[in-house]
């Protein structure tokens, strides 16, 4: 996978997370865990086309780590892809 490839991926999978989210009430931890990844994928699909870097707080997932790991368990297909793009972003940025 290129990086136009993976980076259409990434909007394509940031744009169904964020829609995701819309199911949760606006105030809740699951709503803000969705909205931070979608603005990190979006940010990581932005670099692989522009190569231009990424803020600090952009670089982790959100919903793969400590904070979304009981999120995960209820969306497992979503955090599946979500875990794939980390590792070919990262595939890509390391080379």
């Amino acid at each position: 996978m290129n990086n136009i490839e993976l980076s259409e991926s990434g909007n394509k999978l940031a744009e169904e997370i964020d829609r995701l989210a819309c199911d949760y009430h606006i105030k809740s931890d699951q709503h803000e865990i969705l909205k931070w990844e979608a603005s990190i994928l979006w940010a990581k699909s932005k670099d692989l086309i522009e190569d231009c870097g990424l803020l600090e707080t952009l670089k982790d997932s959100t919903l793969l780590s400590k904070w979304g790991s009981y999120l995960v368990k209820e969306i497992p297909e979503v955090a599946i892809k979500v875990e794939e793009f980390h590792q070919h972003y990262n595939r890509i940025k390391s080379r």
